[in-house]
């Protein structure tokens, strides 16, 4: 525990550090951005595949 706090500590005082928050921050964005395209993609891709699945239903014997 202690090597993490010395770590963090350390990127602090380095420019490192302000780069790897600025990382984090770009990639945090783009998470939300990927969640929000799957959120607004969902309803359609269930309905789809509840449709492929009722048709497998259809046409498989028993």
């Amino acid at each position: 525990m202690m090597a993490i706090r010395k770590r963090i500590s350390a990127l602090k005082k380095s420019k490192a550090g302000a780069t790897a928050v600025e990382y984090a921050l770009i990639m945090s964005l783009m998470v939300v951005a990927l969640l929000g395209a799957l959120s607004a993609t969902s309803d359609s891709n269930s309905a789809q595949w509840n449709m492929v699945a009722d048709e497998v239903d259809a046409v498989s014997p028993g």
